[in-house]
């Protein structure tokens, strides 16, 4: 009897390894050979997952956007503040520097793809409207008209990328409390 494969669970596994390579060798360093290395299979199995390094590329991109999703939904469902908010994106520890690392690696390959490029567009600006909608419902965004917060929001989200590439390619220059410093000063500048 064939044994029974849990194709989605194999799917994730090796999107979870090829998203750690490219955070750690960028998008040179994605090859199926190295996926299944790490994986411990074969270059079949990675390539029955994944047509090619353009599909397996944009899944180890929207595998990391998942990621920080869930961090969102969490803060939400918690009730948090806009600086619990604003930490699920900050490059705080391994695996959201390694987000942002392989968003790095993703941007790149966007400047020349435009499906890479469209599907930047919409991740951003649903992350910008996801945050407007939040500061909508907390006391720190302070009365403000919804055009109001959504400027508040694009400035925070631009704020938290320019922070999280100084904070990926330099960790030790921003350990997580000088970048939880930076956020409660711009904050504190909005209000």
């Amino acid at each position: 009897m064939p044994a029974i494969v849990d194709h989605e669970a194999r799917r994730e596994k090796v999107a979870a390894i090829a998203t750690k390579l490219v955070a750690e060798h960028g998008a040179e360093g994605l090859t199926f050979r190295a996926v299944a290395r790490e994986a411990g299979c074969s270059t079949a199995i990675v390539s029955h997952y994944f047509a090619d390094k353009k599909a397996l590329m944009l899944y180890c991109y929207n595998y990391s956007a998942a990621r920080s999703r869930k961090r969102f939904d969490k803060v939400e469902e918690q009730g948090g503040t806009v600086l619990d908010w604003l930490e699920t994106i900050a490059p705080l520890d391994r695996e959201r520097r390694d987000d942002w690392r392989v968003w790095f690696a993703f941007w790149g390959a966007a400047i020349a793809d435009r499906v890479f490029a469209r599907n930047q567009r919409d991740q951003v600006d649903m992350t910008r409207k996801r945050l407007g909608a939040f500061l909508a419902t907390k006391a720190e965004a302070g009365g403000r008209s919804q055009e109001e917060r959504e400027q508040l929001a694009e400035r925070l989200l631009v704020m938290a990328m320019g922070l999280a590439v100084a904070a990926s390619f330099d960790p030790k220059d921003w350990p997580a409390e000088r970048q939880r410093s930076m956020i409660l000063s711009e904050l504190r500048l909005e209000r």
